[in-house]
């Protein structure tokens, strides 16, 4: 039942993601369980690789859409959604020089950037509309004075969902214990950006 669950799930994506304008972003290419490099620049504490669906099913994304707004990159992504459980999304943007990453759930968010080393912590996160499907909105720090500033750069972003919440003393979201990989409870979405 479980892998039924979970085929569908993968279904209704690539169906979404068929369905979507010539702008849209193209789906990862990743299988379920497969795991995919999302940066080569080496660190000991962040993980640098996600296994799609790598935990309990519970989110099918697709629709990804990135824009830069001032100081902040606004994002939105359409989801399917199996359980109720806690979530934390974790948009990974990889760059020729540095890694951007923003861990959001529902009531705060956590950006780390690599290797320039800017962290800032904020008590808003992502706005879910919808319970079983629906869109999520959410916004990561572009630039933070005296820390870091994305203008210019270009690279690729990947948007997925791992189990629990923000850990404001973590650089590991939600519940995951591995430095090298996160373990996804979904899929992972993948898109070109230029900021």
């Amino acid at each position: 039942m479980k892998r039924l669950l979970v085929f569908s799930m993968v279904v209704a994506v690539l169906l979404a993601a068929c369905g979507t304008s010539g702008s849209a972003p193209d789906l990862s290419n990743a299988a379920p369980g497969e795991k995919v490099t999302l940066s080569d620049l080496s660190t000991d504490f962040v993980p640098q690789a996600v296994v799609s669906y790598g935990t309990e099913p519970d989110l099918a994304f697709s629709s990804l859409e990135l824009t830069r707004k001032g100081d902040n990159i606004q994002g939105r992504v359409d989801f399917i959604r199996q359980g109720q459980g806690d979530f934390t999304l974790v948009v990974y943007l990889t760059m020729a020089d540095e890694v951007l990453i923003g861990y959001l759930d529902a009531g705060q968010k956590l950006t780390l950037n690599l290797p320039g080393g800017g962290v800032a912590f904020g008590v808003e996160g992502y706005e879910l509309s919808g319970n079983d499907t629906g869109s999520i909105e959410f916004s990561v720090p572009a630039k933070i004075y005296g820390g870091f500033d994305v203008t210019g750069e270009k690279g690729t972003a990947f948007v997925f969902a791992v189990p629990g919440t923000v850990n404001p003393r973590s650089t590991l979201p939600g519940d995951q214990t591995d430095p090298d990989t996160y373990q996804a409870n979904s899929n992972l979405l993948e898109m070109k950006f230029n900021f």
